[in-house]
C-alpha cells in the first residue's frame, strides 16, 4: 500500500529515512548531471525557450508539458541574466514546514522573516521534471540555493534563476496589473509582461 504524500516531511521519510531509495535517487542525479553541480542548466532552458517559441505542439519533457505556466519570452530572460544555484543540503527537519506545493509563497515568506533573496527560475533534478519554482539566497550575490519547500530532496536538484531583494519584488509586485496580489510568480504567464522591461532596469541599475 502506497503511503499518501501530503507534506515535505512525509517526503522527507519517503527518500531520507530509506537508504535504497536515497541510493537510488543518487544514481539517477548523477545520470541527469555525470558533473553534478557543476553542470548549468543554461543550455536545457535555451533549448526549451527554442521549442516553445517555435510553439511545437504538445511540447514534452520527460512525460511532462515543459514549464507550462511559464511565458514564453521568460526562458532568454532567465538564460540572459540567471545564475546557477547549489543546493543547501538539509541535514535535519527544519522546525517550521513549508506549505506543500507553493514554492513562490514559500519562498516570499522565508525572504520576509530572514531578510534573504528571493529568487525563481528553473529547477530539474532527480525528483523534479522542469519546472517553474522559487527559492531563496542570503544575499543577491550569493549563489547557495535555499529550497525550503524542497527541503527533503534539493540536493538532487539543480537551479539556474534571478534573485530580488524584499524592496525590488515589492516594486515588482507593484507594477503588476492584478490587483490585490501579495504573491506573484515572476516568470509566470499571468505576471511576467507586465513586469519584464522592470525586471531590467532593476538588474541593469545595480551595476550602475
Amino acid at each position: 500500500m502506497t503511503t499518501a504524500v501530503t507534506s515535505e516531511r512525509d517526503m522527507w521519510r519517503l527518500y531520507r529515512e530509506n537508504t535504497k531509495e536515497e541510493q537510488r535517487l543518487c544514481v539517477q542525479f548523477r545520470s541527469l548531471f555525470p558533473r553534478g553541480h557543476r553542470t548549468t542548466l543554461r543550455p536545457l532552458v535555451a533549448a526549451l525557450g527554442a521549442r516553445v517559441s517555435k510553439d511545437v505542439p504538445g511540447c514534452r519533457f520527460g512525460g511532462g508539458i515543459v514549464l507550462a505556466d511559464m511565458h514564453p519570452r521568460a526562458y532568454a530572460f532567465l538564460v540572459r541574466h540567471g545564475r546557477d544555484y547549489v543546493p543547501r543540503r538539509w541535514e535535519m527537519v527544519p522546525e517550521a514546514q513549508p506549505m506543500f506545493g507553493a514554492c513562490y509563497g514559500n519562498a516570499w515568506a522565508l525572504m520576509c522573516n530572514t531578510d534573504t533573496a528571493y529568487v525563481e527560475g528553473v529547477a530539474v533534478g532527480a525528483l523534479v521534471r522542469p519546472m517553474l519554482h522559487a527559492w531563496n539566497a542570503a544575499t543577491l550575490d550569493s549563489r547557495r540555493a535555499v529550497d525550503w519547500t524542497h527541503y527533503a530532496g534539493s540536493h538532487w536538484t539543480r537551479y539556474l534563476g534571478c534573485a530580488f531583494t524584499k524592496s525590488e519584488y515589492d516594486e515588482l509586485l507593484a507594477a503588476t496589473s492584478h490587483a490585490g496580489a501579495t504573491i506573484i510568480g515572476l516568470f509566470h504567464a499571468r505576471y511576467f509582461a507586465d513586469i519584464e522591461g522592470l525586471m531590467e532596469r532593476i538588474i541593469a541599475r545595480r551595476s550602475a
